[in-house]
């Protein structure tokens, strides 16, 4: 069953969404010169490491079985405040 911002049917409040999911996850440290700059001004790097994800998600039953796959690589910031630069 698609949802229906999808093209499928309306709301169904008995419908319960499943999926299963893998993912492998590697944090590393990298020299914090060459990663800061890389990193927006308005984010402050909380440490030098930085996170490669592999995800899959199989048997979504709202995407008719299909597999979704992504990849995602984080290094560890947060939003600078107001004036710290």
């Amino acid at each position: 069953m698609m949802p229906a911002h999808f093209g499928g049917n309306s709301f169904d409040t008995s419908y319960k969404a499943q999926q299963k999911a893998t993912t492998l996850a590697v944090t590393f440290e990298t020299d914090r010169a060459e990663l800061e700059r890389y990193i927006p001004e308005e984010l402050e790097l909380r440490a030098p490491d930085v996170q490669v994800a592999l995800n899959q998600l199989t048997e979504i039953n709202w995407l008719g079985g299909e597999v979704q796959p992504g990849t995602g690589l984080s290094p560890g910031t947060v939003q600078r405040e107001e004036g710290s630069r």
